[in-house]
């Protein structure tokens, strides 16, 4: 997959070369790890950044324990519909 090599910045390069692995290969393990849901619409009141939305609806959508997030949109929320959202450093 170039196109996923090309965009990949010097940084992450760097990580996933210290993993002795490919792009293409960490693409793969997420593949195989991933789920994936239908959600419905979501009415989110008044939500800090409307593109945030998608994430809640996944979320509830999938019976999530929790969201595990750095966003800090979504960390003002501090749970939404029982479900806790966390800092990394907090999971």
């Amino acid at each position: 997959m170039k196109l996923v090599e090309c965009s990949i910045n010097k940084k992450l390069k760097n990580k996933i070369d210290n993993l002795q692995t490919t792009p293409d290969a960490l693409i793969g393990i997420v593949r195989s790890l991933s789920r994936f849901y239908v959600c419905a619409e979501l009415e989110v009141p008044n939500p800090r950044d409307s593109n945030d939305s998608i994430i809640l609806s996944t979320a509830l959508s999938s019976n999530t324990d929790a969201i595990v997030t750095g966003d800090h949109d979504l960390l003002t929320l501090v749970e939404f519909c029982g479900i806790p959202i966390l800092r990394p450093q907090d999971f």
